[in-house]
């Protein structure tokens, strides 16, 4: 029978709890770290897949990209659980827009969404993760 645990995002898997704390703080290159090198990446909003990558070099690359959208963001976790070497988060996450962006979202402009964070961890590192809003 497998292990499932609700956790604290104190309690989280190390490189799950890095990667969050990076994420917020911008720190592209520490949220890389958590990373396997073959690191899967897939974003899904409303339904529709907008990003699926592989690799960090991939993922790296998107991430830089998606900071520089928001002058600020934060992603809060309201819940979480760990089984067999998987977390689900459930987050809360808040951003300002730095400039007008082709869907629509204008500079100043503030973003408050709910979502699920799904990240899969095998020897101490992020080998997969899964964004869905």
């Amino acid at each position: 029978m497998s292990e499932q645990r609700e956790t604290s995002q104190d309690a989280l898997p190390r490189p799950v709890a890095d990667y969050v704390a990076a994420y917020n703080l911008k720190d592209i290159g520490k949220m890389v770290e958590q990373l396997d090198d073959g690191v899967s990446f897939l974003h899904v909003m409303s339904g529709e897949t907008k990003h699926a990558l592989k690799g960090r070099d991939a993922f790296a690359e998107l991430a830089r990209s998606s900071a520089s959208m928001f002058i600020s963001r934060r992603q809060e976790v309201v819940s979480s659980s760990t089984r067999d070497g998987r977390t689900v988060l459930h987050v809360q996450f808040n951003g300002v827009i730095a400039s007008d962006l082709s869907n629509g979202w204008v500079a100043g402009q503030e973003i408050d969404v709910s979502g699920v964070s799904i990240f899969t961890v095998a020897g101490e590192k992020i080998t997969e993760i899964i964004d869905v809003a």
